[in-house]
């Protein structure tokens, strides 16, 4: 019955994944954000069989770039294939937060909870549609805690090999990855710590993954950008920084909204007692209240694929075409998010008797407490980069929180499902207006180049500037002249741009892209500069 139940969560997981592909499509010859960046990398890979970066990117990106041009071999080399490797590695993260889930205990229905919890997440959903390395890291990471948390409690060598190959996988791709061996010999010492083989064991498997990480540059060809972060430099730049304690607060700011957004579907399956909620909603005042100190304006997200979670610019404050009250929308939702986020901790806190004797259980608690923990300093704080740390999170919560048993268990089952429905339909429609946006603005670069209008002449945004004007032999990212939102612009005669005016330019072309959120059109504007008098 426990394998039959499995496969029905698996097999409606892979549904709830795909299904939305076949509707929005993946289709548009394209960069999306960083893209061309990773493009560029697999194209290198697929042509010359040599891994090579732009200066532009500070990301490993192996593992990625690499499953990207396998693809390309297939298909042909192009944009589409590159999202679909992108899409094939969003399954599996997907899987691997069930697995993860039914590994750690829980009943298969939480199981798919927590699976389709990453599926309908905005940040995960929309960024499966694009090349960048954030689904990809996350699916190999949580395959890393599956494999590794079988490991713990079994011992199983086989499972310490998987886990082993794919934290190295992880690592390949993005540089949080090693707080993964260190999350698992920190969750062994927990309850080994007098055993000196489970010291040097702890040691070898760190030493190892950094020793991995150091040799990285060895991977890498002639041409590539050399860029490699470094730990102690990152100690001085960051951790050291006069401005860390802004770093840190805004950090926090982020993680509790992104996490309470996220994980709102858990908040009918813990006891919410009137401590808890006070707890939240003290808690939330006082993050809010750091917030207007710092005066940082909701949302707390930074601009990467149209706005991370607002997943369109005509949500954000201050963009061209934003409603008004933008910004109120903005703070209720990171107000409530931030409520959700510090209500799961008091029932965290409160079921801690029930880590006792699980490492696994800790691994999962302590690689996104490390992982956050170094992040925080780190300037901007991207949100997409919480995403390896919600399912693990998730999955402890569900597991320490009391739920109650018969009629009542399944009401509060029902209205965790029912909860998905929303963030399902954010994700999709705002994925919908990010693709419609960039085909319409690719449509419209296209005309320009048919009558002849070559690229040099072009500011046609940070993607289509940086894919055709970029020089991978300059190891300079900002040797071209720039402009607010604009990057590597050698000639902008034309600019294509949401912006209705510049100063100096006409308006020779216009597209209408239809809108879900909020619901509407936004124009996007080809503008020529005027002639000198």
């Amino acid at each position: 019955m426990s394998r039959r139940s499995d496969l029905l969560a698996l097999a409606a997981l892979s549904l709830l994944w795909w299904l939305p592909v076949t509707v929005l499509g993946f289709e548009g010859e394209f960069a999306m954000s960083d893209d061309w960046a990773y493009a560029e990398s697999a194209r290198t890979l697929a042509e010359t069989g040599r891994f090579e970066r732009p200066a532009w990117t500070w990301a490993p990106s192996v593992t990625n770039v690499a499953a990207g041009a396998a693809v390309a071999s297939v298909l042909g080399f192009s944009h589409e294939a590159l999202r679909l490797s992108t899409l094939g590695f969003g399954w599996l993260g997907v899987l691997a937060a069930y697995g993860l889930a039914r590994r750690i205990g829980l009943p298969p229905e939480l199981g798919a909870l927590t699976g389709a919890l990453l599926a309908v997440n905005p940040l995960f959903f929309s960024l499966g549609y694009t090349f960048m390395t954030d689904v990809g890291f996350t699916a190999l990471c949580l395959l890393a805690l599956w494999a590794m948390a079988h490991a713990l409690r079994s011992g199983s060598l086989v499972a310490w090999g998987l886990g082993a190959g794919a934290t190295g996988a992880a690592i390949l791709s993005r540089q949080p990855a090693l707080m993964l061996p260190a999350a698992a010999g920190a969750s062994l010492l927990l309850l080994h710590r007098r055993e000196p083989k489970v010291w040097l064991g702890t040691l070898a498997v760190a030493a190892l993954g950094l020793g991995l990480y150091s040799a990285l540059p060895l991977l890498y060809g002639g041409e590539d950008s050399g860029r490699h972060m470094r730990v102690l430099w990152y100690l001085q730049n960051s951790v050291l920084s006069e401005d860390a304690f802004y770093h840190v607060a805004r950090a926090a700011l982020t993680v509790a909204a992104v996490t309470g957004l996220s994980l709102l579907p858990l908040l009918p399956l813990v006891r919410l007692d009137r401590g808890a909620l006070l707890t939240g909603a003290l808690g939330a005042a006082g993050l809010l209240g750091i917030a207007l100190r710092l005066r940082v304006t909701p949302p707390f997200h930074v601009n990467v694929v149209r706005a991370d979670f607002g997943l369109g610019p005509a949500t954000l404050p201050g963009s061209p075409g934003a409603p008004e009250g933008a910004a109120l929308v903005w703070g209720l939702l990171d107000g409530v998010g931030i409520a959700v986020a510090i209500t799961l901790l008091t029932t965290l806190v409160a079921g801690r008797r029930r880590l006792a004797g699980r490492p696994d259980l800790w691994l999962l608690l302590i690689f996104p407490a490390l992982s956050i923990a170094l992040l925080s300093f780190q300037f901007p704080f991207f949100d997409r980069w919480m995403l390896p740390f919600l399912v693990p999170i998730a999955v402890v919560i569900l597991h320490v929180a009391p739920t109650p048993a018969g009629r009542g268990r399944r009401t509060r089952l029902g209205l965790a499902f029912a909860l998905l429905v929303p963030l399902l339909i954010w994700s999709g429609l705002g994925t919908a207006d990010t693709l419609g946006h960039y085909r319409a603005r690719t449509g419209l670069l296209a005309d320009l180049e048919a009558a002849g209008v070559t690229a040099d002449r072009i500011d046609g945004g940070f993607e289509f500037n940086g894919e055709h004007h970029f020089d991978r032999r300059d190891k300079d990212p900002d040797r071209f002249k720039q402009k607010p939102g604009s990057r590597w612009v050698i000639d902008d005669e034309y600019v294509v741009t949401p912006a209705p005016r510049l100063p100096g330019y006409e308006t020779v072309a216009r597209r209408e892209v239809d809108r879900w959120i909020p619901p509407g059109r936004s124009p996007i504007y080809v503008l020529r500069r005027r002639p000198n008098p």
